[in-house]
């Protein structure tokens, strides 16, 4: 299950949807999930077959969570962690208690995209040094560590330099392609564009849809306490159009259980295949026929 832990991040990366709400609307909301409320949320028998959860933000970073350590406490004895994180600004401190927390079990994935010369190019404002400390001890401490790159302009020719870097460093290494990139001067040659999810493509209304959420393989708990069908759908540019928002006090995980929620995230992919027009926008850009169908394995898992 992916969980977004906190809307909180000190980096201010152009396509990310958190930096394009803030540039228009000068902050973006602060929320911090509540541990209790996942807590009872998952107990209940989906949530207790549940043996993995995966603390990636949308729109934050689950090392600035101040409950990261609280939340890890709650299910340690019963599910294993991946935490992906730019790994910035954190200190010694911090990554040793961290590192006591994990187990081999667990996985932490590092989003560098480039070497110090150039990561913050798209990472703005990050911070090298601090980055490759946390690295460090992660790597010393017996957790698997990943490094994941994103593809962009300046970095397409250097990936394998940059693979040698990560590996050198005792983190297992994986390019992605996307296609957020905020900022039109980072877009690399076609080949390195996930187009194939490109929201710029024109969206027909009436589209073949092959829901994903039908099995349950990208739910998704938002910092501010919804259940969502997969973490595509709570983009704050379509999300507050859509139905889903419009019926949000039936989304709400508090007071909720993931056995009730399963069935309600059923009944919406029933519907969206019944006729697709009832589908949110992000639904007909990323459910199409010739997407790949999750989980995927990146090589890191």
């Amino acid at each position: 299950m992916h969980i977004e832990t906190t809307t909180r991040c000190t980096l201010a990366c152009p396509g990310c949807p958190r930096t394009e709400i803030a540039n228009k609307l000068g902050a973006f909301p602060k929320h911090d999930l509540v541990v209790d409320d996942l807590v009872n949320f998952l107990d209940c028998d989906s949530g207790q077959q549940i043996k993995s959860l995966l603390l990636e933000g949308n729109h934050g970073d689950p090392i600035y969570y101040p409950d990261l350590i609280k939340l890890i406490d709650a299910f340690r004895s019963t599910k294993t962690f991946t935490i992906v994180t730019n790994g910035s600004y954190r200190d010694a401190q911090f990554w040793h208690m961290l590192a006591a927390k994990l187990t081999p079990a667990d996985l932490i994935i590092f989003s560098i995209d480039g070497l110090e010369h150039n990561n913050h190019l798209y990472r703005k404002n990050s911070n090298w040094e601090s980055i490759m400390l946390g690295l460090d001890i992660m790597t010393k401490s017996g957790v698997r560590v990943g490094w994941k790159t994103l593809v962009f302009d300046y970095n397409h020719t250097e990936i394998d330099q940059i693979r040698l870097f990560a590996e050198s460093r005792g983190a297992k290494f994986v390019s992605e392609t996307t296609v957020r990139f905020g900022d039109e001067s980072l877009r690399p040659p076609t080949q390195f564009v996930e187009l194939n999810r490109d929201y710029q493509s024109t969206i027909k209304k009436n589209i073949d849809i092959h829901p994903q959420c039908d099995n349950h393989a990208k739910e998704y708990v938002s910092a501010d306490g919804y259940y969502w069908p997969c973490c595509w759908v709570s983009s704050a540019f379509t999300l507050y159009k859509s139905q889903l928002w419009k019926d949000r006090q039936n989304w709400t995980m508090k007071g909720n259980t993931l056995d009730t929620m399963r069935k309600r995230i059923d009944n919406w992919a029933d519907n969206i295949v019944a006729d697709p027009n009832n589908a949110d926008i992000v639904c007909k850009i990323n459910c199409k026929p010739e997407n790949p169908k999750f989980p995927i394995d990146h090589g890191l898992t």
